[in-house]
């Protein structure tokens, strides 16, 4: 009778113990932009968001303020669509397609990003007072608005992204 009192303890701490590592990935694909939400549901405590298919500036507001224990995004298989008439907490209600939107994850506590691809622009303060400390800019952006990287930013980060940024300059001279 003690053997068995002892594994059901011994079981408990570890299912205790594994909750509290637990690391909680979602995979989605959407099919119109500003519906991650529907996607996510309630679950909304989850580190590591990979999203497949388009989204829009609404989407990145869900994300900043629901999604606050994310620590991962990889937004490397979707597209940016435009938005417009639907009014964000930066204020703004008009968003181009293939521009990371203003403000789109400012403030946020996600450590790693990876952008789109097809993206062009990096919008003002778009990754502002967050916690980055990887992002990949892809060579397809071509204008990088004010603020867009300001504050919380470590050197070694600053560094690298100046290099890049250098990279994506010259290769467009070059073109």
């Amino acid at each position: 009778m003690r053997l068995n009192t002892m594994k059901i303890k011994i079981l408990l701490i570890l299912v205790a113990i594994a909750n509290c590592l637990k690391l909680s990935a979602v995979e989605i694909t959407t099919t119109v932009g500003g519906t991650i939400n529907q996607h996510i549901g309630d679950d909304t405590d989850i580190s590591i968001l990979k999203v497949n298919g388009p989204i829009n500036a609404a989407d990145f507001e869900y994300i900043t303020s629901t999604l606050t224990s994310l620590s991962t995004l990889d937004l490397s298989n979707t597209t940016i669509e435009a938005l417009s008439g639907v009014r964000t907490a930066s204020g703004n209600s008009e968003f181009k397609a293939n521009e990371l939107p203003q403000y789109a994850l400012f403030g946020s506590h996600i450590a790693e990003v990876k952008l789109p691809e097809s993206i062009i622009k990096i919008g003002e303060a778009a990754l502002g007072c967050s916690a980055i400390s990887s992002i990949n800019i892809p060579t397809s952006v071509t204008a990088i608005d004010d603020y867009a990287f300001v504050d919380k930013m470590k050197v070694e980060d600053a560094r690298t992204l100046v290099d890049t940024i250098l990279c994506i300059l010259c290769s467009k001279e070059l073109d």
